[in-house]
């Protein structure tokens, strides 16, 4: 009788201790789960911190163009400023700068970004802009489309690249200004194209 009482107390210990296992884990998954946890307050810092460092623009952003050129002897890389940032964009996050520079820049893509500086190259192109005529290549030209001024440049293989999409009208212009956009205006390189440019935009 007494090693069947002895039996019974083992049996309830083992229940009993079972019990407060399962009570004690479930207490620390409620904990680390909670809001006001440790865990999940470290883990809601974190995200905190990632946003912070997330490039913020600063007014007067500058966009900036790579432009690399190769011939059979030299290579060459020079920059030239685009314009700026819009003021809707200072403070923006770097996800809403690269949604303006998408559509702004259709033919570019953001090679470095800071909140003072964002430098841009060029993006592959499909192969049935390619210029028919050889005189172009390497050459920018000024046209129109959808009513509005762009700057073209031809690469050294023909390709027609979107260097800038202004917003500047057509039909803003003189009668005998858009007659010669409507043909093209060539320009040697991106310093006269821009020059051409600013013909237009006063």
């Amino acid at each position: 009788m007494r090693e069947k009482n002895i039996y019974m107390y083992k049996k309830i210990a083992v229940f009993v201790l079972a019990g407060i296992v399962v009570f004690a884990g479930g207490f620390f998954l409620g904990t680390a789960i909670s809001p006001n946890s440790t865990v999940a307050k470290a883990t809601a810092a974190k995200v905190e911190v990632e946003k912070s460092q997330s490039v913020k623009i600063a007014k007067d952003c500058e966009v900036w163009l790579q432009n690399d050129s190769e011939t059979e002897t030299n290579y060459k890389r020079t920059y030239i400023m685009a314009g700026m940032v819009p003021a809707e964009y200072v403070g923006k996050s770097e996800k809403d700068v690269k949604e303006y520079i998408t559509k702004e820049y259709p033919a570019k893509q953001i090679k470095s970004i800071t909140s003072s500086e964002i430098i841009l190259e060029d993006q592959e192109i499909k192969e049935e802009t390619m210029a028919t005529n050889k005189e172009k290549y390497g050459k920018y030209s000024i046209e129109s489309d959808e009513g509005n001024i762009v700057l073209y440049k031809y690469d050294d293989k023909g390709k027609k690249l979107v260097v800038e999409k202004t917003k500047i009208q057509l039909t803003s212009l003189p009668k005998s200004a858009q007659d010669e956009i409507n043909k093209g205006i060539m320009a040697d390189n991106e310093d006269e194209a821009y020059n051409k440019l600013e013909d237009f935009s006063g």
